[in-house]
């Protein structure tokens, strides 16, 4: 039996890959916002685009963003070791508690070991299988295999 046009089964295609990519958008922002990150000041979150799908001849691309201007994204997923942290300018204001309200200045501080969110790769590897299976289905409906 003959194959049909590609063009149909790209199309198909990429209805579910943007179904599947709205789906992890919304898994990953779920994490950011209080399912493994606390959220603080949104900055990461708002940095998570919507996913971009593109199509050319047969074959679907897509693209999910996040991170851009944040330079804190790729410790919180991967973690990072100890690390020291020197201020730009005069000195480095933080807060030992919210609650004490007190500002402590200093030329550089050492930042403890941060231990991996996996905010962002547990949601995708979760929906490898998932991707795996729209393709085969999208390629079976288009050509009567089921």
């Amino acid at each position: 039996m003959p194959f049909r046009d590609s063009r149909s089964i790209t199309s198909r295609l990429a209805d579910k890959v943007t179904s599947l990519f709205l789906k992890l958008r919304a898994k990953i922002d779920a994490n950011l916002a209080g399912g493994k990150l606390h959220e603080r000041t949104g900055k990461l979150r708002s940095s998570l685009e919507q996913p971009n799908i593109t199509t050319d001849g047969a074959i679907v691309t897509g693209e999910l963003r996040m991170g851009e201007g944040v330079p804190y994204t790729l410790p919180l997923e991967l973690g990072s070791a100890r690390h020291v942290i020197r201020a730009d300018k005069e000195a480095l204001r933080f807060y030992l508690s919210q609650e004490s309200g007190k500002a402590m200045f200093r030329k550089s501080v050492i930042h403890p070991a941060i231990k991996s969110v996996e905010f962002w790769t547990e949601p995708i590897n979760e929906s490898l299988d998932e991707m795996r299976k729209a393709f085969f289905e999208a390629f079976a409906e288009e050509n009567k295999i089921l």
